[in-house]
C-alpha cells in the first residue's frame, strides 16, 4: 500500500494536497541538507564539475575545475562539453509543438486486428481498431459519448463498424455514431446520430515502416499539416524498407518510468556493460571502462545536399541535436546519435559491415512511456555452402560465420524475449531514478547529478534537450 502510494504521489506531484507537499519539500531541504553535511561529499561538492549552471540565451554554460580529475580526464571531458554546448537546442525546439507530431503507437506485426486496443500517447486515452479484414487502421478517443465506457472494449462489427459495449452504439471510421439501438423510432436514432455530441473524436493514422503512426491533435486543419509532415525514421531505415532489406522485428514494450527518463538511458552506452553484463557474449563488465566521446559533425541545413551528405543513421528532413562516435563493447567503432523529440539512433562497425539500431521513446502518460525498437544490418545473409566452403577452406573463419548465422535465423521471439530481459534489467533503476527525479524537482538535474565522465555528453545534451522540451508545454 505503501509503496503504490508513493508511487502515485511521484506520477501526480500536482495532486498532492498542501501539507503533503511542503513535507515532500522539507524531506528533499532536509536530505539535502544531509548529504552536503557529509565530510565526503562536502568536498566532492568544492570540486564539482557542473555541466550546466545555467542556461542563457539558448546557450549552455560549462565551468570546470581542474582541481576534480585529472589532466587527460580533463581534457576529454572538455571535448565532450564542448560538444554538448554545440548541440544547443534552437528556438525552433523550445517552440516545439508536442501534439503537431507524428508517434508510433502499435506494431503492425504483433497487433490483433480482430479487436479495438487502448493506448495512451501525451496522456490521451486512445483506441485503435481496424474497419474490416481489408480495411485500414483508425485512431479514436477511447470514450463513448452517450455514457463515457472505453470503447477500446468494445467489439468489431462485420459492417467495419467499432460497437460499444455497453449499450451497442456503432461508430465508423470518422467516429460519426450510425446505430443506437435503444432510439425510439428511424427518424429520431437520424436526429441523434446526426448530432455533433454522439460523434467521437478521430486522429490522422498513418501505416509505414511496420509500425502505426497517430498524429494526436484532431480536425481538417491537422489532418493536412499531419500529411505534410515525413515520419521521422532514419535514412536507413528508409531504405532497408524501400530496398526490401526489412528482415528485422519491432519491439514494443510499455515502461513505468517517464519519457525523459527513458531518452537519457537510450543515449547512455556506457551502462551496456554494466547494467547488462553477460547479455551477449561481448557485453561483460570488464569491458566498462573510460569511453571517450567525439563530436560528429552533421549536416544541418534542410539542403538538398545536406540531406544527401547526412548518414544513415540519421533522418533525411531533420538534422540530429548531437552525435558522438565512442568505442563500444560491441565493436570497435560506434555511433550514437539523438534526433527530438524521441529517436536515438547507434550504428555499430563489424569489419566493413554496419548494425543499426533504431531506438524510439514515445511519452505516453505521467511517469509511463513506451519504447520501440529495430535492428538493421548490411551484413550479407549466410547460407550453407557458405559455411561448408568455410569449413574446409578457411575454419578460422566459421565461429564468425555461424553467428552471423545463427542472428539471422533467430526468430522474432527469441529476439523478443532478449529485449525484454535488456529491459527488465534497467526497469527498476530508471522508474526509482525517475521518483527521485520527481522528488527533488527534475529542474534540477544540473545539480542533483554529479557526471565528470566525459562519456556523460550524450546524457547532457539529451537531459538539456528534455528540460527545453518540457518547457514547451508537454501535456504529460
Amino acid at each position: 500500500m505503501h509503496s503504490a502510494a508513493a508511487t502515485n504521489l511521484v506520477q501526480y506531484p500536482c495532486a498532492l494536497p498542501v501539507r503533503a507537499m511542503a513535507l515532500q519539500s522539507r524531506c528533499t531541504q532536509d536530505a539535502s541538507a544531509r548529504r552536503l553535511a557529509h565530510p565526503i561529499v562536502a568536498e566532492t561538492v568544492q570540486h564539482h564539475v557542473p555541466w550546466l549552471n545555467n542556461i542563457r540565451r539558448g546557450r549552455l554554460r560549462v565551468r570546470l575545475r581542474s582541481a576534480a580529475v585529472g589532466v587527460p580526464q580533463q581534457q576529454a571531458i572538455e571535448n565532450t562539453a564542448a560538444a554538448a554546448t554545440s548541440a544547443q537546442p534552437s528556438e525552433q525546439n523550445s517552440n516545439f509543438q508536442w501534439l503537431s507530431h507524428w508517434y508510433p503507437v502499435h506494431t503492425l506485426e504483433s497487433i490483433d486486428s480482430s479487436r479495438p486496443h487502448a493506448v495512451e500517447l501525451l496522456g490521451k486515452q486512445l483506441v485503435l481498431w481496424k474497419s474490416g479484414p481489408d480495411g485500414s487502421w483508425n485512431c479514436m478517443e477511447d470514450v463513448c459519448p452517450h455514457r463515457l465506457a472505453p470503447l477500446s472494449e468494445g467489439r468489431l462489427e462485420s459492417d467495419g463498424t467499432l460497437q460499444c459495449s455497453y449499450h451497442g452504439w456503432r461508430f465508423n471510421s470518422s467516429g460519426r455514431c450510425t446505430e443506437i439501438p435503444q432510439a425510439i423510432d428511424d427518424k429520431a436514432k437520424a436526429v441523434a446520430c446526426s448530432s455533433s455530441r454522439s460523434s467521437v473524436i478521430t486522429y490522422p493514422v498513418k501505416e509505414a515502416y511496420g509500425l502505426i503512426w497517430v498524429w494526436p491533435t484532431a480536425g481538417p486543419a491537422a489532418a493536412a499539416q499531419a500529411a505534410a509532415e515525413p515520419l521521422p525514421v532514419s535514412k536507413g531505415m528508409l531504405a532497408a524498407w524501400c530496398e526490401g532489406r526489412n528482415k528485422g522485428t519491432w519491439y514494443r514494450r510499455e515502461l513505468p518510468y517517464s519519457w525523459d527518463i527513458l531518452i537519457e538511458n537510450l543515449s547512455d552506452p556506457a551502462h551496456l556493460p554494466f547494467s547488462h553484463h553477460n547479455l551477449t557474449p561481448t557485453l561483460k563488465r570488464s569491458k566498462g571502462s573510460l569511453m571517450p566521446f567525439k563530436v560528429i559533425d552533421i549536416p544541418q541545413s534542410n539542403s538538398s545536399e545536406d540531406q544527401a551528405a547526412r548518414p544513415a543513421y540519421c533522418f533525411k528532413h531533420q538534422p540530429p541535436l548531437i552525435a558522438f562516435e565512442f568505442p563500444s563493447a560491441l565493436s570497435p567503432g560506434g555511433r550514437v546519435c539523438f534526433t527530438p523529440p524521441s529517436t536515438v539512433v547507434y550504428e555499430y562497425d563489424f569489419g566493413p559491415y554496419k548494425q543499426q539500431t533504431d531506438l524510439v521513446a514515445v511519452p505516453a502518460g505521467p511517469g509511463r512511456s513506451v519504447a520501440f525498437t529495430y535492428g538493421l544490418s548490411t551484413v550479407p545473409r549466410i547460407d550453407n555452402a557458405a559455411i561448408l566452403k568455410a569449413l574446409f577452406t578457411n575454419p578460422k573463419q566459421l565461429p564468425m560465420l555461424l553467428a552471423r548465422a545463427v542472428y539471422q535465423w533467430q526468430p522474432a521471439f527469441s529476439a523478443h524475449l532478449n529485449m525484454n530481459k535488456l529491459f527488465d534489467q534497467d526497469n527498476v533503476f530508471l522508474h526509482m531514478q525517475d521518483r527521485q527525479l520527481a522528488l527533488r524537482g527534475k529542474s534540477n538535474w544540473s545539480s542533483d547529478y554529479y557526471m565528470p565522465a566525459p562519456c556523460d555528453g550524450g546524457v547532457v545534451a539529451g537531459r538539456l534537450c528534455c528540460s527545453i522540451y518540457k518547457a514547451a508545454l508537454c501535456p504529460c
